[in-house]
Parts: structure tokens; C-alpha cells; sequence
């Protein structure tokens, strides 16, 4: 029985670490896209929103 409630609780542990990293993940993707949209909302023109999307896709973030 021992060990199997080691295992248990070290299976736990595992599937709530992966958990709090999904969440993290999460909250740190959906930061980044409200900063990128501020950023292009703060555009003064549509050339310039221009630019930026093209400054942000070439350095690899996805639109």
C-alpha cells in the first residue's frame, strides 16, 4: 500500500505541475497578444500599422 500511495501522490503532483505550466503558459501567451495589439493600436496612421505588422512578423510573432 505504501508504495502505491507514494506513486499515486507522485502522480499527482506530476499532473499538477503540468497543470500550473498549461495556466502559466496561458496567461503569459494571452499578456503578450493584448501588448502586441496595443502596440499596433497605438498606430498614428495606417502606414505605420503597416510597418509594425511587418516589424512584428519578421521578428517571428504570428498575427
Amino acid at each position: 500500500m505504501q508504495i502505491h500511495r507514494g506513486y499515486d501522490r507522485s502522480l499527482e503532483n506530476t499532473i499538477m505541475f503540468a497543470y500550473l505550466l498549461e495556466k502559466l503558459s496561458t496567461w503569459f501567451e494571452t499578456a503578450e497578444r493584448r501588448r502586441r495589439e496595443a502596440y499596433l493600436a497605438s498606430s498614428s496612421d495606417i502606414v505605420q500599422l503597416e510597418q509594425r505588422i511587418r516589424s512584428l512578423e519578421s521578428n517571428g510573432y504570428s498575427l
